[in-house]
C-alpha cells in the first residue's frame, strides 16, 4: 500500500499527496506554520490555566489578571493595558 492509494482511498485525492510530498521533499514550511495550523496549546496561564497556542497571547491574557496598565490617557485617568487609542470623539 502506498501513500497515494492511502490518500485516494479516504477520498483526498492527489492534491493531499502533492502537500505531502512538498512537505518531505522541500521541507519549505515553517515550524510556525505547524504550531498556528495544529491543535497543540503549549502556553498556560499562570493564573486560571487557559491554554493559549501563542506566547504572545498568553502574555496579553496575563495581563487580564495583573492589571498591567501603562498606557494612559493623557486627558483622563483612564489606563490601557494595550496601545492607547484616543477614546474621545
Amino acid at each position: 500500500m502506498t501513500l497515494f492509494s492511502v490518500c485516494v482511498g479516504i477520498g483526498l485525492g492527489e492534491g493531499i499527496l502533492g502537500l505531502v510530498r512538498e512537505l518531505i521533499v522541500f521541507k519549505s514550511i515553517s515550524p510556525l506554520f505547524f504550531q498556528s495550523h495544529s491543535e497543540e496549546m503549549p502556553f498556560q496561564c499562570d493564573f486560571c490555566q487557559r491554554l493559549f497556542k501563542h506566547k504572545r497571547s498568553r502574555d496579553r491574557h496575563v495581563k487580564l489578571h495583573t492589571g498591567d496598565r501603562k498606557y494612559r490617557c493623557v486627558h483622563c485617568e483612564s489606563a490601557f493595558s494595550r496601545r492607547y487609542r484616543p477614546h474621545f470623539t
